[in-house]
């Protein structure tokens, strides 16, 4: 998919990837009634000759009476419809030599054609509901928007007063006249755009676009990313990110945490609080120096194909060589304690259950299918199978005498549970209701530790508006904290439950 490819691809130093979606841009398509104007093939003074010899005055001297012109001008007009075929001319009578003037189907023609000179047309056009830019219409990019809402694309609203009006082209004519020439059926045709008269119908179709959600570590401000397939529009980025920080809804409600998952900070995350403060600084610096280094790399390798002297790249190397010892440095004051991010969540948790010898604790307020889905199951199966006992708590507190265990943890989940106990060695899972717990825990053996603010059993990680970090660590001291703690969570643990 486009959206995973630009969530690989796209880095903002200093920013974290909280979430992706596709959105539908409002896109006005419009039908204008216009005026214009036809540039007229037969001169002035011929047409006014013309349009007399329509009405049956039929010699010259007619015509000079009615215009009031000297015959040389009337004479003029007349030699010249005669010549292009507009006029007929023969004698009246022999004896006076006096001419008489028929107008030809050609002039007919041509008259009609000099007196519809300004007529009424349509212009079709398409008007951007975020920026108000217009364009050409282009019906293969826009889609209606229940088709999009069936592919759970999130419907941007336009920006107000972006809807089409007479009045807001009177200052839009040269591009306007533009589309209206490129219309025309005859390309070569002169007609020119005169006016606007007004909006005939505007219909509101959609187009889809790409959008990568990050914060800012230090202010956490959120900022919007946004792309035409994989073409970014920076325009839409601006407007999309005013919106959303003044409160405007740009991102999905899907996307965005939920008031059951609004928590305290778990007891133990406030008691590593100094560690994880000096793990996530350093984590930081070590993404800015990495996008640094980065740059420099793609720097020094366009230098090395053009002419440009060597020195530069001389100094270049010496700094991504600095830039690298700062690097290894920072990692090995991280030791074996890291930061992981929504994504790698899952795929961690898998790897736990996977690999388990003895003991696996997992700690979260509630359970879902979505998460503990059939892979998960048959994970936590084989483990068993292995000799792995495995300990989950999870529970909020309950808010009143309708409130219910039930409510956090999925019936179809419970159901597998109970499947898994009743075989032989089943008793090996054992599952309880802590009742007030805010942790998300997980602890493998004592080889692994992560504690975290990602739903290890109600979310997957693949979607989400939300800064899920956890610190994973395989450093002996942590882990025995985390041991602690854990073993105090729970109360009911079985007599023959490992305590290591």
């Amino acid at each position: 998919m486009i959206l995973d490819e630009l969530e690989r691809r796209v880095k903002a130093p200093g920013f974290d990837l909280v979430g992706s979606y596709e959105a539908g841009v409002p896109t006005y398509k419009v039908r204008l009634r216009v005026r214009a104007e036809r540039k007229q093939s037969v001169p002035a003074l011929a047409q006014f000759v013309l349009q007399l010899l329509s009405q049956g005055h039929r010699a010259e001297s007619e015509i000079n009476e009615a215009l009031g012109l000297e015959t040389e001008f009337t004479r003029n007009a007349l030699e010249y419809l005669y010549l292009n075929q507009l006029v007929t001319r023969r004698f009246e009578s022999t004896e006076s030599l006096t001419v008489a003037f028929a107008v030809t189907d050609k002039g007919k023609f041509a008259l009609k054609e000099a007196l519809a000179a300004s007529y009424v047309s349509f212009l079709y056009i398409q008007v951007d509901g975020l920026t108000g830019e217009i364009s050409a219409p282009d019906e293969k990019s826009l889609h209606e928007g229940p088709d999009l809402k069936k592919r759970d694309v999130w419907l941007l609203h336009t920006t107000p007063g972006m809807r089409p009006t007479a009045e807001a082209f009177s200052d839009k004519l040269p591009v306007l006249k533009a589309f209206f020439r490129g219309q025309l059926e005859d390309p070569s045709s002169n007609d020119q755009l005169v006016e606007v008269l007004d909006v005939e119908r505007a219909w509101l179709a959609y187009k889809p676009v790409n959008v990568l959600v990050f914060r800012n570590r230090a202010t956490r401000q959120i900022s919007l990313y946004t792309f035409e397939g994989y073409e970014p529009v920076p325009d839409y980025d601006q407007r999309l990110t005013q919106r959303e920080r003044a409160g405007g809804r740009v991102i999905p409600d899907g996307l965005l945490i939920s008031g059951l998952e609004i928590e305290q900070p778990s007891t133990l995350i406030s008691k590593l609080r100094p560690e994880l403060e000096a793990l996530e600084k350093i984590t930081q610096q070590v993404e800015e120096l990495e996008a640094e280094k980065e740059s420099l790399a793609s720097l020094e390798e366009s230098a090395q194909q053009s002419v440009i002297p060597t020195t530069p790249i001389t100094e270049r190397t010496k700094k991504i060589h600095y830039l690298e010892e700062q690097v290894q440095a920072l990692r090995k004051a991280q030791g074996s304690t890291k930061l992981i991010k929504s994504a790698e969540h899952r795929t961690v948790l898998k790897n736990a259950l996977a690999s388990a010898q003895r003991v696996v604790f997992i700690i979260a307020p509630w359970i879902n299918k979505d998460a503990v889905d059939e892979e998960i199951i048959n994970l936590i199966k084989e483990a068993i199978r292995r000799g792995v006992w495995i300990a989950i708590g999870y529970g909020m507190p309950l808010r009143g005498p309708k409130d219910s265990k039930d409510k956090y943890i999925d019936v179809w989940v419970a159901e597998q549970f109970d499947k898994i106990r009743k075989h032989t060695e089943g008793h090996r899972l054992y599952i309880e209701w802590l009742g007030n717990t805010h942790e998300k825990i997980l602890l493998c053996d004592r080889t692994l530790s992560v504690v975290t603010s990602f739903n290890w059993l109600s979310y997957r990680g693949d979607k989400g508006f939300r800064k899920e970090t956890g610190t994973y660590s395989e450093e002996h001291g942590m882990i025995e904290q985390v041991t602690q703690h854990v073993f105090g969570s729970f109360k009911s643990l079985p007599p023959e439950f490992p305590r290591y």
